[in-house]
């Protein structure tokens, strides 16, 4: 038994808790010695992790949960961030920053949101 279901794949790219941490899914995956239990894989620096998804919870962010960060910006500026172009944003629990498509920064700022939704992330930081 391979397959995995709906519910199980909804893992893959999400933040979840495992005993008080969060991690987030890169994969669900299955091992024989696991009596076919799914696992979801978290991929680590130093070593790769499994976890059973029985005894996980996948953390669902809402857009008013997500907070937009921009003390980098302004220290670096010295002025809030706005007007029309390319902005980057930094998502801290997931160590990546990621483009918005250009445009205002308003509109790039909801974009962002919505990437850290899915994500499962509560922190954006707008590149300086």
């Amino acid at each position: 038994m391979n397959e995995f279901t709906k519910k199980e794949l909804a893992y893959v790219g999400k933040t979840f808790v495992f005993k008080g941490t969060s991690y987030k899914c890169v994969q669900v995956i299955r091992m024989y010695w696991e009596k076919e239990e799914p696992l979801a894989l978290v991929q680590r620096v130093d070593d790769d992790e499994c976890f059973p998804l029985s005894e996980c919870t996948v953390l669902e962010i809402t857009k008013k949960q997500v907070r937009v960060s921009t003390s980098d910006f302004v220290l670096s500026h010295g002025k809030a961030p706005r007007g029309i172009g390319g902005w980057a944003f930094y998502f801290p629990q997931h160590q990546t920053t990621e483009w918005a498509p250009r445009g205002t920064y308003t509109a790039s700022k909801k974009w962002a949101i919505n990437r850290a939704v899915e994500l499962g992330t509560t922190l954006v930081e707008v590149g300086s």
